[in-house]
């Protein structure tokens, strides 16, 4: 955050917005890719990716947005940009976790389906993929057979990658509609001369 607030200082908003915007776009594409193979070490390069990238947009973004308003106004202007941030995160969130279980339900109900498994037990399966292999292996005595558990937890795992992973493809068409926005809208450098301007007009 201090290294995009010094370049918001030297060149305005546009740099580093579109740079941040950037990051974040490429880290929800490459995420779908780093959760296929469920390591902590692909996984740790790619968050990193993500929150310089959140970094660079959302603070220079927001002091661009105070700077344009009247001194008298700023108040107002933190109130909505803060309830926007928030109400967007809050939709975003809510509409990718929607789309996230319901990929993930259809997806394990028919793994389920093909290995004869009553649908009765679907929360019991879904609970399984959140708890370690020796209680996994007895939440499942009765319900599959044992020859067919590393199986059903391959496909469980790759279903919920799956779902996942289609989340944050969404995430990314979201995050580059911004990004687009930021290129065609931000003005190149700083904008102190607009706001001089601005306020003796007033």
């Amino acid at each position: 955050m201090h290294i995009s607030g010094r370049l918001f200082d030297k060149v305005g908003a546009r740099s580093p917005v579109v740079f941040g915007l950037s990051l974040v776009v490429l880290s929800y594409i490459v995420a779908p890719i780093v959760l296929q193979f469920q390591s902590i070490y692909f996984i740790l390069p790619y968050m990193v990716l993500l929150g310089v990238g959140t970094g660079f947009a959302i603070g220079p973004s927001q002091t661009d947005a105070l700077n344009r308003v009247p001194a008298t106004l700023r108040g107002q202007a933190a109130g909505l940009t803060q309830t926007s941030r928030q109400l967007g995160a809050t939709i975003g969130l809510a509409l990718l976790s929607t789309i996230f279980n319901h990929s993930d339900k259809v997806r394990i109900e028919t793994i389920m389906s093909s290995l004869s498994i009553d649908p009765k037990y679907f929360y019991t399966i879904m609970k399984t993929l959140s708890i370690p292999k020796v209680l996994r292996d007895k939440a499942l005595i009765g319900i599959i057979a044992d020859d067919k558990v590393p199986f059903l937890v391959s496909k469980l795992k790759m279903a919920m990658s799956i779902s996942i992973s289609l989340a944050y493809i969404l995430a990314a068409l979201s995050v580059a509609v911004s990004l687009i926005i930021a290129i065609k809208k931000l003005k190149k450098g700083r904008q102190e001369s607009e706001i001089h301007t601005h306020i003796v007009s007033d």
